[in-house]
């Protein structure tokens, strides 16, 4: 027996003591050069490492100091008009940042589908950040003021809650519908939203904060009407749908109850009404008549309400006769020459064109479509531009969508419109 270095063992017959001495010489000579293969790998890697870090940081103080130089274009909104404008503009060229109190490109012709459960929601949204790219920057909250002397805007980082105001800067995706019946379905108002206000600087301004629901003064709107503009619009219609069958269901409901909560009244003769109308026609008819056999289907009752002559008044007379003769097809009652004066929890009262009577239609849910009109935030835009701006109804601007005689001069103002039935996608020149 012997022990030499990691042999060990009885020394095979054929095996001299000159082999012995040359295998252990051999493993010997072998560990410093394993060790010296493992201190080369080892400093490749910190080497491309710290190659790496370098590049990154000379890339990044590079990018920072071209930010500085490049001109600052703000976009304001995460609508049609600014979401094809953040898609298109040439970040090499702008340091482009954009703001919103919403997060994500809603597809808004799609919400008819959404609130009826036809289309899931999930299929009508995008996230703003992955569809713009990496070189835009996004900040979620909302401009309340512009100073175009000084070339700033004014951002709340934290909207109001309270429900006084019912615009987009109410609306989030974790916003819970408060028509949700259960102990779990509530508004929470927690922490999460502490965001400061804060100023930015820009050199160019697009506005496109799009258009708000109008309501004409009608008393009541507000607070039992549902609109239909953004997702959690969409949400509530279908909890409330949802709501209005199963109080219809219960046994000890009264007639006249039941029959009232089974009318649906739609105001407004527009595309988005009109599509609303059919797409609950299929569900009540399709879905839930079959999920609630109990009911009965001749109970069921679902009113238009237009103030004009016909439905769907900006398109030509054959598709407003061809839509209504559908609707009569389908049981969908369309009162023409109707004007709401007020709605109600439980009722709304109607007023036909030329009459002074006054009657009230029961319903379990209203559903309000009747128009748009601008925002505050471009309303106080328009007060400080001047006596060009003539239209109340939206922002006059030139050719290539500036704003106001001086900022003509100046080509330091552009503003987008993107709300309601026409958008405007048209791309501009930031010359």
């Amino acid at each position: 027996m012997f022990r030499f270095g990691m042999f060990r063992g009885r020394i095979p017959s054929k095996m001299n003591w000159e082999s012995v001495r040359g295998m252990a010489t051999a493993g010997i000579s072998a560990v410093p050069r394993r060790r010296w293969r493992g201190l080369i790998i080892t400093a490749s890697v910190i080497g491309g490492y710290a190659g790496y870090i370098y590049a990154w940081r000379e890339n990044l103080f590079s990018l920072q100091k071209d930010r500085e130089n490049k001109p600052k274009l703000l976009v304001l909104g995460t609508g049609w008009a600014s979401v094809a404008l953040l898609r298109h503009i040439d970040t090499k060229l702008y340091d482009v940042q954009c703001i919103s109190p919403r997060n994500y490109f809603l597809m808004t012709p799609l919400l008819p589908s959404v609130s009826v459960g036809t289309v899931e929601t999930r299929t009508v949204v995008e996230p703003v950040r992955p569809l713009v790219g990496t070189n835009i920057k996004f900040l979620e909250a909302e401009c309340v003021d512009i100073d175009p002397e000084k070339k700033r805007v004014v951002c709340q980082g934290t909207p109001s809650i309270d429900g006084s105001q019912t615009n987009e800067s109410q609306f989030s995706q974790r916003d819970v519908a408060d028509n949700i019946g259960g102990s779990s379905s509530r508004r929470v108002h927690d922490g999460a939203r502490t965001r400061p206000p804060f100023e930015l600087d820009y050199d160019f301004l697009v506005v496109a904060v799009g258009a708000e629901n109008n309501t004409f003064n009608t008393p009541g709107v507000d607070s039992h009407a549902h609109f239909l503009k953004e997702l959690p619009d969409a949400r509530r219609i279908r909890a409330a749908i949802s709501d209005c069958f199963e109080s219809a269901s219960i046994p000890t409901q009264t007639e006249e109850e039941r029959k009232r909560l089974l009318s649906f009244v739609v105001v407004g003769g527009g595309p988005t009404g009109v599509e609303f109308a059919a797409e609950l026609s299929d569900m009540v008819h399709e879905d839930l008549s079959k999920n609630f056999p109990q009911l009965d289907r001749s109970e069921i009752r679902i009113s238009l309400v237009e103030a004009l002559d016909h439905v769907l008044s900006m398109y030509d007379h054959k598709i407003s006769e061809y839509t209504e003769k559908h609707f009569d097809r389908e049981n969908i009652s369309v009162l023409n020459s109707t004007f709401v004066k007020e709605v109600k929890q439980r009722e709304v009262v109607l007023q036909k064109r030329g009459s002074q009577e006054k009657g009230s239609l029961p319903c379990g849910m209203v559903v309000w479509a009747t128009g748009i009109k601008p925002r505050p935030f471009v309303n106080s835009l328009r007060k400080r531009v001047g006596e060009l701006q003539s239209n109340p109804r939206a922002v006059v601007t030139d050719t290539y969508l500036r704003v106001g005689p001086t900022w003509f001069k100046e080509r330091r103002f552009i503003f987008l419109r993107a709300h309601g039935e026409k958008k405007l996608t048209r791309m501009v020149s930031l010359g």
